[in-house]
């Protein structure tokens, strides 16, 4: 089950949420969280029963370490069962994700032949897993406990953020429920839930799902034997980059949208990364969650910046390759690792090297659209090795985004643009969608039209955690809201 669907929406969603509060107003404080409990549950194997079982022992393997630790009797055996802990999830994480993709690779250099289990990735797992690391290191530190079965499982199946994210941390968290107010309708809550939810949903349904037939026939470069046009390389490019940002934000607004539903309110995920003037001020906006779990588990465990520049650098380069792998199994991850995880490195001696030429501040200003122009352009370009289907695939797409295959002079060039960008319009998009229109320039022309709309016409609105508190009720704000949900759930039957 996913948000955008008629399931959810219609069913799930609202049978939750009038029983939820009904049993908030019972003596028994604890049944509500019950509920939510079981009802995450549900929510989980609705996709597929049979893979319930690996969260509930997860869930409960986790939760008796987490007991080791905390009652453990001297610093070493805490540091032990931690150590045990972490290498069980990870070892759980790399058997369900990486097995084919490390047989594969013995087959490949070794020349064997051993067979691929073919293992179906259990919905989540990432997410969940790293959540329960984080948990587990935290309870070394001394920094929580949790000794209640109940809040645990909750902390770590709350449907809202249970198979995409945020990363939330139990002290964000966890103290809300122990709060009155989660336990008591409110309002205003309900409307920024429901506000963010609509939003949330349009930019995923109408938007980026309408790029991805577009996207699709763009990467599928081994069918058409690598024989793209530059133009059409750089818009497929383009309408992945706005894709993946609109649908994975979209995503996580919904998220966030849910949880105040219930009074809760999780981290913001994306602050207009595209925005960002420099890679490490990307990181800093996109898929924020992750990336300060990067930092407080990998980098600084890994020494951080406190061993001297060279072991700064290995130590950057080191967390994003692994962020890099943990995005998934296949070659194209570990080098859009090593591509993010390079630009850190040259952004860090940049930075450095800026520093002892204080000639070059007063430039500053002049220079802010060309850091953005180029910080851009590298993230665009490594979003290619992200999306396509093997490394030979990639290069067949950077190939011809420098115009190796193909010849386009300024004028045709200009005039291709405005035909497939300015002119096919936002209706024509739609139109294709529901099968009166053309599809492959119409679709190309939401990469204009909503990418700017959402991400930088209303990047003031993101450019702060507070984001949430901005939104009050108003009816310019409901009838947008409303507008988005009405076309999304036209759309939202669409494969």
């Amino acid at each position: 089950m996913v948000f955008a669907s008629f399931e959810f929406m219609w069913l799930f969603l609202p049978f939750v949420l009038v029983i939820y509060y009904a049993l908030c107003k019972t003596r028994w404080a604890r049944l509500p969280f019950a509920f939510l409990v079981g009802a995450s549950l549900f929510y989980y194997a609705f996709w597929n029963y049979k893979y319930l079982a690996i969260i509930l022992v997860s869930i409960l393997g986790n939760f008796v370490m987490s007991a080791w630790i905390q009652h453990a009797l001297s610093v070493r055996h805490r540091l032990i069962l931690t150590v045990a802990g972490i290498g069980a999830n990870v070892a759980a994480l790399c058997y369900y994700k990486y097995t084919d993709f490390f047989l594969q690779t013995v087959n490949q250099v070794a020349g064997t032949s051993i067979p691929l289990p073919h293992i179906v990735l259990p919905i989540g797992i990432s997410f969940f897993t790293f959540q329960q690391i984080a948990f587990l290191v935290d309870c070394y530190k001394g920094a929580v406990k949790e000794r209640n079965f109940l809040s645990y499982c909750l902390f770590i199946c709350f449907f809202p953020q249970l198979v995409a994210g945020p990363i939330v941390h139990h002290s964000e968290m966890m103290p809300q429920f122990s709060h009155g107010e989660a336990r008591t309708f409110n309002g205003l809550n309900f409307y920024r839930g429901m506000t963010l939810l609509f939003w949330g949903l349009g930019k995923k349904v109408i938007i980026a799902d309408s790029l991805a037939p577009f996207i699709k026939l763009v990467f599928d470069v081994e069918a058409m034997k690598g024989n793209i046009e530059c133009l059409t390389a750089w818009l497929g490019s383009l309408a992945y980059t706005f894709q993946l940002y609109l649908d994975f934000s979209g995503y996580s607004d919904m998220a966030i949208g849910l949880g105040l539903l219930f009074n809760i309110r999780l981290p913001q995920n994306f602050l207009s990364p595209y925005t960002s003037l420099n890679i490490q001020d990307f990181w800093r906006r996109w898929h924020v969650t992750l990336s300060r779990w990067l930092m407080a588990y990998i980098y600084i465990p890994l020494g951080g910046n406190r061993s001297g520049l060279a072991r700064t650098l290995v130590n950057l380069f080191l967390t994003f390759l692994i962020g890099g792998i943990w995005h998934g199994a296949g070659w194209t991850f570990v080098l859009w690792g090593v591509m993010h995880g390079s630009a850190l490195v040259i952004h860090r001696l940049w930075k450095l090297w800026i520093g002892n030429r204080k000639e070059a501040v007063s430039f500053a200003k002049a220079r802010v659209f060309s850091c953005w122009l180029a910080t851009f352009l590298f993230i665009n370009t490594a979003w290619v090795m992200f999306r396509a289907k093997s490394v030979t695939c990639a290069m067949h797409m950077y190939t011809s985004m420098c115009g190796v295959q193909c010849s386009v002079n300024v004028k045709d060039f200009v005039v291709a643009v405005w035909k497939r960008l300015f002119c096919g319009g936002f209706a024509m998009g739609i139109a294709s969608r529901l099968g009166v229109g053309d599809c492959g320039i119409a679709n190309v022309s939401l990469v204009l039209f909503g990418t700017t709309l959402v991400t930088f016409g209303f990047w003031k609105l993101y450019d702060t955690s507070s984001y949430r508190e901005r939104i009050q009720p108003h009816w310019a704000c409901t009838g947008f809201a409303l507008v988005l949900y009405a076309v999304s759930y036209i759309l939202i039957g669409e494969v």
